[in-house]
């Protein structure tokens, strides 16, 4: 999609590397195994050709300034390209030109809102100053609402378990973590930063308040992370919130945050529809992330599904605070099951990348008593790939809540069985969890998930969900990556992610980085998302990287050195999202077409085939419901002005429609003759959808139409075929003041017409001995009729049909027609013969018109007179049998004729070159 090097329509074979520098590059241009390459380039559409060369600049390029994005390795390339002294190649086939409809580096570094209010942006001599720094350990402060609304349903029970489960079992090494509990007069208690694993001591509740003061709390925060005499800064507030707040107390907290450069973080419980979407977009501002707990309580418990939800929103917090996954676990599985399942089995694998500290938990209310338990305790069994049988260890034991669970240091890597037998029907749900570390041998394949920014307004207000998976730095292409998204009522819809480099949104493909458009939200609300990830059935791959010092990357990472990741799989939590718009139209409009290419001109058919994915009718989902392709002089029009200029190009098939997201197509377009003329035009390509919504014009793509010659038709004395020949001096022209160049021109005419006197001579003595080779017998039967003017005649002798040829259709014969030709024996000295006509006399002819035959006087002298030619043409040819008429002049002329002769089937048109 993006070629190292091009060429440009219209300029020959001429080559041009693929970049954007100042001034002329010198290169090093070699193939895959370091041999000398000359690449090559198609001259009509400028792509390359051939075998892929690759090209590396040479040291001493000390002139080139820029650009630090296109190579930055070259001396004295310290600057991007611009619209000034650093000219941007806006014609290149670059990715930067392709995403960003032509816009140069700085252009798009202007346009961010970090630049919006600075004047002169990067017009200073000084340099900037690089400082190397390491990442802090972690410094978290857990701020939790401490009033009433937690006494419900006992809610504090499970933030006291989930809050210490995180401060023993999931805070890497090295965390220290900090505690403030409030109410709506700040802090009830704090408790300073301690390193982790350290035990969190929660007071009772004794607050009878109905609201927080969370503006205060955020303050009091920012003390227990300043209290070791470091600057608060880097730490991170993780605020456990049913987020009802003024917009008063947002801006005051967005404040306090700013200033000292914290993180905050949300976990919105209980969770509540009356949340405050501004704070949201706070948490998102601070690089933090929401995760919303959604309570179904029972009796006067909160199920033990709130208790998971919180222990998975905790471990996922972290994830975004730290750029080393080495000590956060990673969750490889998880399942539940209704209260009323008979029995329990489960079957999980545990992959090389993460054996270190395999825990799995079984969740469920009080079933450590044996009296009471609805499942059969003794009957809970873990087994590994080896057959081996492992006890069980209570995490949490208390009358709220019982998690019973196995812990292995380092798990054998494979197929793992879990299984228990269920005794009673409960109302509560059983919940099972298995989570793992980095094994030390090999990086753990992680799966990190994030959102567009509110920046980009441009799609509507409509996120796309990336999920970046790798091990380490490599990326794992091919997996199988699924979003489930959840509305606030439950409701459910999954849909898979891409890693495909189609541009929109996906930009390169197999870099491990998937994404989609979230066209499964219907509304405005709050939404949740859980990312599942898998090998996708042994597809998956590593993707180390390049075995030599090739480029890297176009549109796609290449498989060099590709090694299978073996079967895993991953479960990630995104937390929370506030949609701020409903949907427009019932739907998103088309996503764009960036990989769009000429791959076939016909100047012959005045055709142009193009090629191209189609996009989806809703951004990347489904299918548009027509295209508008259209063809401009120059590429500015093409991008800027596309619907108001250009020319409609038409489709030979008239029914062309989008097929649905990601399906290749191709179509040959019909460009008018006024085109052709030795001149370069652009093609761009946009879709719209059944509500009318148009997508964004395609990548701008080019194509030399060549002026077609014209021709002369010389119709040589021959029953085969008709010759036609271009004459190669009818776009020779010549100077009428020189002399020279008059005597070249007519010697050079004198040779051609030697040669078409030889040709005609030796095409005729060929006839005759072909036709003496056929046996052809023609036998002669005269029919005299006197009339003044002409002469009519009716012959009813029948011949043998082999006096009926199929030829080769003449160069200047109408397209798409076939081609009879009909010998018939005449006695033709002086004679004219105005018209044949052939009546359809077949039993079964549907009419019996007469169709009239073209005669071609080509063959009229006395030496042979024995024949003649007719011919006809049509589109549908002719079949069938058919009784002839000639009509000739003057009178007492000799005719000879067939009637009632069987003509062949129609044949197809031969292809002429």
């Amino acid at each position: 999609m993006y070629p190292l090097y091009y060429g440009i329509p219209g300029e020959g074979e001429s080559v041009h590397i693929t970049s954007c520098a100042n001034s002329n590059v010198s290169y090093k241009i070699q193939d895959s195994n370091a041999e000398e390459c000359k690449p090559s380039v198609d001259p009509n559409n400028g792509r390359p050709i051939g075998n892929q060369c690759f090209h590396k600049p040479n040291e001493e390029n000390e002139n080139v300034l820029s650009s630090i994005m296109y190579y930055y390795l070259l001396p004295n390339a310290n600057n991007f390209c611009d619209n000034g002294d650093n000219a941007h190649n806006d014609k290149a086939p670059t990715k930067q030109n392709v995403l960003c409809f032509g816009k140069s580096t700085w252009e798009v570094v202007e346009q961010n809102t970090d630049f919006k209010e600075t004047k002169d942006v990067g017009k200073t001599t000084s340099f900037p100053e690089l400082r190397f720094v390491q990442e802090e350990d972690l410094r978290i402060v857990i701020a939790t609402d401490w009033t009433n609304k937690m006494k419900e349903f006992n809610r504090f029970q499970a933030i006291k378990e989930a809050a210490n489960y995180f401060a023993k079992d999931q805070a890497p090494p090295g965390t220290e973590l900090g505690l403030v509990a409030y109410t709506n007069e700040s802090k009830i208690w704090t408790e300073s930063l301690k390193t982790v694993p350290v035990s969190l001591s929660f007071y009772e509740l004794a607050s009878n308040t109905q609201s927080a003061c969370m503006s205060c709390t955020v303050k009091d925060c920012i003390k227990v992370l300043s209290s070791s005499g470091k600057s608060a800064a880097g730490g991170s507030i993780v605020m456990v919130t049913t987020g009802e707040m003024d917009k008063k107390g947002v801006d005051t907290i967005s404040e306090v945050l700013e200033k000292e450069k914290v993180r905050l973080s949300l976990i919105l419980y209980p969770a509540s529809e009356n949340a405050n979407p501004d704070l949201v977009k706070l948490a998102h501002d601070t690089k933090g992330r929401t995760f919303q707990i959604k309570e179904k309580s029972l009796d006067e418990f909160t199920t033990i599904t709130s208790l998971l939800e919180l222990h998975q929103a905790f471990q996922e917090v972290i994830r975004g605070n730290s750029w080393e996954a080495s000590d956060i676990p990673v969750t490889i599985a998880s399942q539940s099951w209704a209260g009323s399942v008979k029995n329990i089995a489960f079957e999980f694998t545990v992959d090389k990348t993460v054996r270190k500290d395999l825990r799995v938990s079984f969740y469920g209310r009080d079933l450590s008593d044996p009296g009471e338990s609805p499942i059969a305790l003794s009957s809970l069994k873990l087994v590994d790939p080896s057959g081996k049988i492992f006890d069980r260890s209570e995490i949490v034991n208390n009358r709220y809540f019982t998690v019973l669970g196995f812990n292995e240091k380092k798990a054998e890597a494979g197929q793992w069985k879990f299984s228990v037998n269920v005794r009673k029907t409960t109302s509560y749900p059983f919940l099972l969890w298995v989570s793992a570390k980095e094994s030390s041998e090999k990086r753990a394949i992680t799966a990190n998930v994030w959102l567009s920014t509110e920046e980009e307004k441009n799609i509507g207000g409509l996120p796309i969900v990336y999920v970046d998976v790798r091990s380490g730095v490599y990326p794992v292409s091919n997996a199988k990556v699924e979003t489930k998204v959840v509305d606030s009522s439950g409701n459910e819809k999954s849909f898979q992610l891409f890693d495909n480099g189609l541009g929109d949104p996906d930009v390169t493909q197999g870099d491990g980085i998937y994404s989609r458009y979230l066209t499964a939200v219907s509304r405005k609300g709050w939404y949740s998302l859980i990312i599942y990830v898998d090998d996708n059935n042994g597809a998956a791959k590593f993707l180390k990287g390049l075995d030599s010092d090739q480029p890297c990357c176009g549109s796609f990472v290449p498989e060099d050195n590709a090694e299978s990741t073996e079967s895993f799989s991953r479960i990630s939590h995104y937390g929370r999202l506030y949609i701020l718009h409903d949907e427009l139209n019932g739907s998103h409009q088309p996503s764009r077409i960036i990989d769009l290419r000429v791959i076939n001109l016909d100047e012959l058919s005045k055709t142009v085939t193009l090629k191209w994915t189609a996009p989806g009718g809703d951004r990347d989902s489904g299918k548009g419901s027509y295209y508008v392709i259209k063809y401009f002089d120059n590429i500015y029009d093409a991008r800027n002005q596309f619907e108001s200029t250009g020319y409609d190009a038409n489709p030979n098939d008239s029914l062309l429609t989008p097929e649905e997201y990601g399906t290749s197509q191709q179509e040959s377009f019909l460009i008018e003759d006024s085109a052709w003329k030795d001149k370069v035009v652009y093609f761009g390509i946009l879709c719209v959808n059944d509500k009318g919504r148009k997508g964004q014009v395609s990548n701008i793509v080019a194509a030399f139409l060549r002026s077609f010659p014209e021709t002369t038709t010389v119709e040589e004395i021959t029953t085969i075929h008709n010759i036609t020949t271009t004459d190669p001096n009818d776009k020779e022209k010549y100077d009428s003041d020189s002399n020279l160049y008059l005597i070249l021109g007519l010697v050079f005419g004198f040779i051609v017409f030697g040669l078409l006197v030889l040709l005609i001579v030796f095409l005729y003595f060929r006839r005759r001995k072909w036709k003496a080779e056929r046996g052809l017998d023609y036998k002669k039967n005269q029919s005299h009729s006197e009339n003044e003017n002409n002469t009519n005649f009716h012959s009813n002798h029948k011949k043998d049909k082999d006096e009926i040829f199929q030829l080769p259709t003449p160069i200047n014969y109408p397209e798409n027609t076939n081609y009879v030709q009909k010998q018939i024996n005449t006695n033709l000295n002086d004679v004219t013969v105005h018209s044949v006509t052939a009546q359809d006399v077949t039993p079964s002819a549907p009419n019996k018109n007469p169709s009239m035959w073209k005669h071609n006087s080509i063959y009229e002298t006395a030496t042979d007179s024995d024949s003649d030619v007719l011919t006809h043409g049509g589109k549908n040819g002719l079949n069938g049998r058919f009784d002839f008429q000639l009509s000739s002049s003057p009178l007492n002329s000799s005719l000879q004729s067939i009637n009632e002769v069987d003509l062949p089937p129609k044949f197809p048109l031969p292809t002429v070159v």
